[in-house]
């Protein structure tokens, strides 16, 4: 009996932190994720449940911008997991490690360890791929790709991506739009570049206004960004000098 009732309280508390997710309110969520977290831990449950709400908090953070607070949880996950699995089978082809892996990337793209990343969601890439439980991830794993290769200088293989992307999601988010542009002018496509500055351009006016609010929904990290884009952006509009800059993340 006291087993029901645990799950009946393991239910509640995860469909209480999915809507108040949905719903943007972090710290609700997170508030619901960490009640189920102790609950576990009372059980001395430690079995996949629980390293999924371990990254699921991971997650959490990282969506609300923060990095530092996030980490912990993925090492957690990370640790769980391989008490299960076996040492270094975080890394390994297991259906379950995906989104641990997901997590662990992102992080290490918003701390600028782009190498790590870069093997990290080449391995979530391929496990996403075939998924379609999984094709948005899929999609995000691209553009996560495509901004790192962009903030690397290597703009040709950004393209690469995005234009993957394009073919497999049939369109391109508004800041996943934005980098594209910032590659084609890289690259000195005047063409492209042309075309995309045309589909980017209110939102070339808002950051050329300092106006942020109406963009696409950015991380933290992303607002500080685009206030340096917005010589960039000027420039482009007027046929000037190209300044460098980092690509939008959504990661």
């Amino acid at each position: 009996e006291s087993k029901i009732n645990n799950k009946k309280k393991h239910d509640f508390l995860f469909m209480a932190s999915s809507i108040e997710d949905a719903m943007n309110n972090t710290q609700k969520s997170l508030k619901y994720m960490l009640m189920d977290k102790e609950l576990y831990e009372k059980e001395n449950d430690f079995s996949d449940n629980y390293i999924c709400c371990l990254y699921s908090t991971a997650a959490t953070l990282l969506d609300a911008g923060k990095n530092e607070e996030a980490l912990p949880y993925i090492k957690q996950s990370i640790e769980y997991y391989e008490r299960l699995y076996g040492e270094n089978s975080v890394l390994t082809d297991h259906s379950f490690n995906v989104d641990i892996l997901y997590c662990w990337a992102r992080y290490l793209q918003r701390s600028k360890d782009y190498e790590m990343a870069k093997r990290l969601y080449s391995l979530v890439k391929e496990l996403y791929e075939n998924n379609a439980w999984k094709k948005e991830s899929y999609f995000r794993t691209l553009n996560n790709l495509g901004v790192i290769y962009t903030n690397e200088g290597n703009m040709t293989k950004s393209l690469q991506v995005y234009e993957k992307l394009l073919q497999e999601q049939g369109f391109l988010d508004r800041e996943s739009m934005q980098n594209i542009l910032f590659d084609y002018i890289g690259v000195g496509d005047e063409h492209n570049s042309s075309k995309y500055l045309e589909e980017c351009e209110n939102d070339v006016s808002e950051i050329l206004m300092g106006n942020y609010a109406n963009l696409a929904e950015p991380s933290r990290e992303a607002i500080c960004e685009r206030q340096a884009y917005m010589a960039y952006f000027f420039n482009a509009l007027y046929g000037m000098k190209f300044h460098s800059k980092e690509a939008v993340s959504n990661s």
